[in-house]
């Protein structure tokens, strides 16, 4: 299939852009992240499963997003615990949910992960690694680290060039957590990235041009960036 640049795509893309991802994970707190098309007030909300399946929601928090351009929302949502009781357990497994409510619609009902449109168009139809959760698991989930430090199991990634010589790696890191989803003592806690993550001075030409043309839609709205000492708009230098 050839490339269609974004504006031409834009409307059938998800709510979601990037994410949910999980910036910090704690006892009394929980942070997720998230790129969204549009702007939302957003609640997060952390749970526990009972001996029966059954989901208990343990933290809740709301935040709303940030704009950096018409086309792109962004929010980093802490859910914290209010007293004793709502204490994750270390080594415990959880579940998160995230909830969407448009700004000017408080009385209409929150979308969620599992709604059409958000993560995917069609989740009736979508698989368990477009919905992000693991065989056996009802909502994507994280592992606090144990108190015992020498049960702590830490994924560690350095330089990632996505036109680099090598294998892709963090299909491996994926295929690990779906392999201990059942057993949460080997399930890794953390992810460290460390080292040049993005090669800003070193892209490759088909993937600049994408990523300005993801930038004039998603930036939409903004005064054009006029880069210093040339004084032209920074986009003329790529046409």
């Amino acid at each position: 299939m050839s490339w269609q640049p974004l504006s031409q795509r834009f409307d059938t893309l998800p709510l979601i852009l990037a994410g949910p991802i999980l910036r910090r994970t704690e006892p009394e707190s929980v942070t997720v992240w998230l790129a969204l098309k549009e702007a939302r007030t957003v609640t997060l909300r952390i749970y526990a499963a009972d001996e029966s399946g059954q989901l208990l929601q343990k933290l809740e928090g709301t935040r709303r997003t940030i704009r950096l351009g018409n086309h792109l929302h962004i929010v980093a949502v802490t859910a914290r615990a209010t007293n004793a009781d709502e204490v994750l357990a270390w080594g415990g497994l959880y579940y998160y949910d995230v909830f969407f409510q448009p700004l000017s619609e408080n009385h209409v009902p929150a979308a969620h992960l599992g709604t059409p449109g958000v993560l995917v168009a069609n989740p009736t139809q979508a698989n368990a690694l477009q919905r992000l959760i693991y065989p056996g698991h009802p909502l994507p989930g994280f592992v606090l680290p144990p108190e015992d430090l020498n049960q702590v199991r830490i994924l560690h990634g350095s330089c990632r060039k996505p036109h680099g010589v090598g294998k892709e790696m963090l299909s491996a890191v994926d295929t690990l957590l779906e392999d201990s989803a059942q057993i949460t003592v080997y399930r890794p806690q953390q992810l460290f990235l460390t080292g040049d993550q993005i090669y800003a001075d070193d892209v490759a030409e088909p993937l600049l041009s994408m990523l300005i043309d993801a930038g004039e839609v998603l930036f939409a709205g903004n005064l054009e960036e006029i880069l210093p000492l040339m004084n032209v708009p920074y986009r003329r230098l790529y046409v």
